[in-house]
């Protein structure tokens, strides 16, 4: 009888499947019910060397919270045979746990996952691991396309950066809407015009985002990608506005990351999709703005412009208007300085900040 395969979430030495064979090889365990579905993250957890390993002697990865970051990783099925490998590669339950937690892919899908954890009582402050164990889940990173930043980071003792530093917000959350204030002034390093794909359902005095999956059409969602500087504290109070109480069908909004393009450059951000299954007859609006539905998007533009037209000679203010009303897209708004700049130029810092680096290029 064929067993049904569950899935695994991998974000160690299981990444490198070469790795995987040989350990169960050696031990003449059939570990062939491991197999590679899509790239997923983890949200809210961040890669550390936790734990010191006996066989690699030296320092072995686990994850520990951290709001607002996410670990990337790879989306497997595994049959009885490779559970029973893993559990025994991870020393489960006495080592590592296996907890069951939620991952998503970019696509707007979730997958409840096992993801080996290490125990609280197991874990050190820092471990320094072996070159080769570093090498061997860099292998496996490159061989699904993946990145190597965070491990890189992690091996080093260092934290590995967010995957996001920025939300994309398309309603009340906006400049010029009431619950801007929510971010705090000190807390905004910049603030620009942006749009992702998907598509605006009205919830009355709010709007909610659907994916572009899920919308099942080719629009996209115009607001704004805004910086902030204390993730941590500002995505606590986001969480707590939007209803966002975990990744399951209670919370009326869902936190994950999206493409948002920033200027005609993808940059990754924070946002907070509506969870259809609250009101799966909501009304989908015509067009992707939510300014623009209520009769504020004019009178946004034109503050926006009167405010900035002193910092930008005066061709360049025309030009950039045309733009923007064909886009709106082309305004950036520096708090910082209080000027309107030009979209950010291409740079490791901007790459470093995505979860995929597929998504900076171009």
């Amino acid at each position: 009888m064929t067993s049904t395969p569950r899935y695994y979430f991998a974000y160690g030495s299981n990444f490198c499947l070469t790795d995987w064979n040989e350990w169960c090889e050696r031990r003449g365990i059939d570990g062939s019910g491991l197999t590679p579905v899509c790239p997923v993250y983890l949200p809210d957890y961040k890669l550390h060397f936790s734990h010191f390993s006996t066989s690699r002697g030296g320092g072995a990865l686990n994850i520990l919270p951290s709001l607002g970051h996410a670990v990337e990783g790879m989306l497997m099925t595994a049959d009885d045979h490779a559970w029973e490998a893993l559990d025994c590669k991870e020393g489960a339950p006495y080592v590592y746990e296996a907890i069951d937690k939620t991952v998503l892919d970019l696509d707007g899908n979730q997958f409840s996952a096992i993801v080996y954890i290490l125990r609280p009582d197991r874990v050190r402050a820092f471990v320094e691991p072996t070159v080769e164990y570093v090498e061997t889940v860099r292998r496996g990173l490159r061989a699904f396309d993946l990145d190597t930043d965070a491990v890189n980071a992690a091996s080093e003792g260092k934290e590995p950066r967010p995957a996001a530093t920025a939300v994309f917000t398309y309603g009340t959350l906006m400049r010029g809407e009431c619950r801007f204030s929510a971010f705090g002034t000190n807390n905004v390093a910049a603030a620009m015009l942006a749009s992702t794909p998907g598509e605006l359902v009205d919830l009355g005095a709010y709007p909610g985002l659907l994916p572009d999956e899920l919308s099942k059409s080719d629009k996209h969602v115009q607001g704004d990608f805004i910086r902030i500087r204390n993730l941590e504290q500002t995505l606590l109070e986001l969480d707590r506005i939007e209803g966002f109480e975990g990744y399951d069908p209670q919370s009326l909004f869902i936190r994950r990351l999206v493409p948002v393009d920033v200027g005609g450059r993808i940059r990754m951000a924070w946002t907070y999709e509506y969870n259809l299954h609250t009101a799966p007859d909501a009304q989908r609006l015509t067009h992707g703005c939510w300014r623009e539905h209520r009769g504020k998007k004019q009178e946004f533009l034109s503050e926006l412009v009167k405010d900035h037209a002193h910092c930008v000679p005066e061709r360049r203010l025309i030009n950039r208007l045309r733009r923007l009303e064909l886009s709106c897209l082309s305004w950036n708004w520096n708090f910082a300085s209080g000027e309107l700049i030009s979209p950010p130029e291409e740079n490791s810092d901007d790459k470093k900040t995505t979860i995929f680096h597929r998504f900076t290029e171009g």
